[in-house]
């Protein structure tokens, strides 16, 4: 599947095995790095770009786009759910 993303360019640098860049990054004007790519394992990818926080962002696919919100979503649950526990 191809994905096209924006990253933060210490991000673009390295790109995870899951990934094969299949044309040359492209510098944006707000400093971000447009990457198109094959996403070889596309979960794989969706746990790479939600550990990446604010520093990536989805362009296409939508469904990768949806993973990826869906990881962050319940990662963020896990924390506020571990600080309730520990405020206890």
């Amino acid at each position: 599947m191809t994905v096209r993303l924006c990253l933060a360019p210490s991000a673009a640098r390295d790109l995870p095995a899951a990934l094969e860049a299949i044309a040359p990054a492209r510098p944006l004007a707000d400093g971000t790095v447009e990457i198109c790519a094959r996403a070889l394992d596309l979960e794989a990818v969706a746990d790479w770009l939600a550990g990446l926080g604010p520093h990536a962002t989805v362009i296409e696919p939508k469904e990768l786009r949806l993973r990826v919100r869906r990881q962050a979503s319940a990662a963020l649950d896990d924390r506020r759910a571990a600080m309730a526990r520990g405020a206890r």
